[in-house]
């Protein structure tokens, strides 16, 4: 989604500047995805709450932002959210806020722990900024925050999907039963679960988990799955069109982008019963929503038992992608919203997202 934007914004003429964490992603592993005018700042910020190195995260995003001055900041997942929109009320600049998957609704965690991180979005919604739920089922979980909020999925170009699977071509020696999954090998993407379920599952059956993570060790103990680390994203599309099935058991999500492209390639979905996941997924007409690992081997067996009539699904979801998901149409919807956010706030500068308006005074975007 972040470089969907920024190409819009890119291409509208606006100048972006994109903060990234070099702790959690290099440079190099992403930089292909922006346009060449796009300025990468990076900012040494964890993923978990440390009250010193925060409080230095924030004076560094706080600097950053006094220099920039941007007409408006975009802030995307928990911890940007957290830090970026005190530092955003502090410096008088309107900031919109995308979570991609709410702490508060994780479901590997405690109640406690739950009940405090809704506490401490509750209270850093105080700051103010707009919210932006990416599914039905987050939007439910935020519209009672006393900030702005509003939903918008997440979009994907179906056609230049497909185009892109059929660049590379992906190898089948054999014909067993193939299962992909695609992200972070990290906490929410589930691995020690999917580990589990690929225990209980035919031993001839191929796992291929696109990506990698600290948490791979999962996957390997088993011998089950072949890992194949980050590949270029032609390659990464053409494996997931191979699959038999694309499986995303994950504990928490926003709006997945692997979920959408795998629906957009007609591909059978069998996906946990995330936030997210299950907005996208309707049970046994797009695909299939599990709870439990012996759900998801009993619904893979069924899956390879009658593989025909499950294909059914996977084009339902395809069509149902192409008519709700429309890239275009939810670009439309952003530039909207950042022109409305715009208009509210004392800095008031005008910007269209796809050009629209004043291209003669570009803005600077964060």
């Amino acid at each position: 989604m972040v470089s969907q934007l920024v190409a819009a914004q890119c291409l509208a003429g606006h100048k972006v500047s994109v903060v990234y964490s070099p702790v959690r992603d290099s440079l190099e592993d992403f930089r292909h995805l922006f346009p060449e005018p796009v300025e990468f700042i990076p900012w040494e910020v964890g993923r978990e709450i440390s009250v010193s190195a925060d409080y230095r995260a924030y004076g560094e995003i706080r600097k950053v932002l006094e220099s920039l001055r941007p007409a408006i900041v975009h802030l995307h997942n928990a911890k940007a959210g957290a830090l970026g929109r005190i530092a955003c009320r502090r410096l008088d600049i309107p900031c919109i806020y995308t979570p991609h998957g709410l702490p508060f609704l994780r479901r590997d965690t405690s109640w406690w722990k739950r009940k405090l991180h809704f506490l401490m979005e509750w209270m850093l919604s105080l700051f103010g900024g707009h919210l932006v739920a990416l599914s039905p089922s987050e939007y439910r979980s935020v519209r009672w925050m006393p900030c702005a909020t509003s939903m918008i999925f997440n979009g994907v170009d179906v056609s230049a999907i497909q185009a892109l699977a059929s660049n590379a071509v992906v190898d089948r020696v054999d014909r067993r039963f193939r299962i992909v999954l695609s992200g972070r090998v990290e906490t929410p993407k589930n691995p020690k679960g999917v580990a589990e379920i690929a225990a209980r599952c035919p031993s001839d059956w191929e796992w291929i988990w696109i990506g990698d993570g600290s948490l791979r060790h999962f996957l390997d103990e088993g011998g089950r799955f072949a890992v194949t680390g980050w590949v270029p994203r032609e390659k990464a599309l053409a494996l997931v069109k191979s699959a038999d099935v694309f499986l995303q058991a994950s504990l928490w999500e926003g709006m997945s982008f692997a979920l959408l492209e795998a629906m957009a390639l007609g591909r059978i979905c069998v996906v946990s019963d995330a936030v997210g996941n299950r907005d996208l997924i309707e049970a046994r007409v797009t695909g299939f929503v599990c709870d439990k690992t012996e759900t998801y081997a009993a619904v893979l067996r069924h899956v390879a038992a009658d593989f025909d009539n499950a294909a059914r699904m996977g084009e339902a979801a395809q069509r149902h992608v192409a008519e709700h998901c429309n890239l275009d149409v939810l670009l439309s919807r952003w530039a909207e919203l950042y022109v409305d956010v715009l208009a509210q706030s004392s800095t008031n500068r005008r910007f269209d997202l796809r050009g629209i308006a004043n291209k003669s005074a570009p803005a600077r975007l964060v």
